[in-house]
């Protein structure tokens, strides 16, 4: 080492900085490499740069030894400097391995320095400071998520509702729809048979009156198809009926007159006394098997 690193080593041991074994080994380390004291003790993380800068600017005062009793006046203890140049004694194998390991693993480029205490602290409230923000996005996703779920939710129940009450519009239409239509047969239905049985008794009158006015048109056969007409849409009404009988007979078609009074009497057993005495004598009238 050169007089300057000496003097570091002094001091270092002075002020209780250094031991004497880390002085001794970091001699070894700078007489093998030809690095300088400064570089190997904080490269080994045992002084700091902060330390190295208060030892060289004001050196510890050394304090004149005391001279011993036992020794002779010619005798005196070992100042600090020699105890620092005497050599030190070989750490057991087991410690020289540990060392070694130690200073691979802490080995930094030249003139490096160690992080300070300050910026290892600054980094560690940034770790929950991420997991909270993590937390927060994590938070905000899923309340978007279900946000979005129950407007979707709301919106097809209302589409659902919308098309239920559709459906029951289009089918109650429909449903007044054909009401309306049959209604408007029916009605038309009756209109026609009603014009239809009018047009047959007046003809059936005018058949039956022997002061009417003979014309080419044969007012029985007017009669018949407008009986026909109504009782195709009345098929039940016996008294319409018993008036179609006697157009038949008049026409001399005994077999249709008599069955038009026997099916109006099966309708209505009470036209049975009426229509006794014709259909008696229609029934003579009816051809010999």
């Amino acid at each position: 080492m050169n007089p300057e690193d000496k003097r570091l080593a002094r001091e270092a041991l002075v002020r209780n900085k250094l031991t004497v074994d880390q002085v001794s080994e970091i001699q070894t380390e700078c007489d093998a490499t030809a690095r300088s004291f400064t570089e190997v003790a904080i490269g080994r993380g045992w002084l700091r740069l902060a330390d190295v800068k208060a030892l060289t600017a004001s050196p510890a005062p050394v304090k004149a030894p005391s001279p011993s009793p036992e020794k002779g006046p010619g005798s005196a203890s070992l100042r600090p400097a020699e105890a620092a140049r005497a050599p030190a004694a070989p750490a057991p194998p087991e410690r020289l391995r540990r060392r070694e390991g130690a200073q691979a693993g802490s080995h930094r480029p030249s003139g490096a320095e160690s992080a300070p205490p300050s910026a290892k602290a600054a980094v560690s409230p940034l770790f929950p400071i991420l997991i909270a923000a993590a937390l927060v996005i994590l938070i905000a996703l899923l309340v978007t998520t279900l946000v979005s779920l129950l407007e979707r939710s709301r919106r097809e129940r209302e589409q659902a509702v919308e098309s239920a009450k559709m459906v029951a519009d289009a089918e109650r239409k429909s449903a007044q729809a054909r009401q309306d239509y049959q209604r408007r047969t029916l009605e038309e239905r009756d209109t026609r048979a009603r014009a239809a049985l009018e047009k047959a008794r007046a003809a059936l009158k005018r058949a039956e009156d022997p002061r009417a006015e003979r014309t080419f048109d044969d007012p029985l056969v007017e009669a018949t198809l407008n009986y026909d007409t109504y009782l195709d849409i009345n098929p039940n009404d016996a008294a319409v009926l018993v008036e179609r009988s006697r157009v038949h007979a008049h026409r001399r078609t005994y077999p249709k007159a008599v069955d038009d009074l026997e099916r109006a009497v099966a309708l209505d057993p009470t036209l049975e006394p009426k229509v006794r005495e014709n259909l008696r004598m229609l029934r003579m009238m009816l051809p010999k098997k």
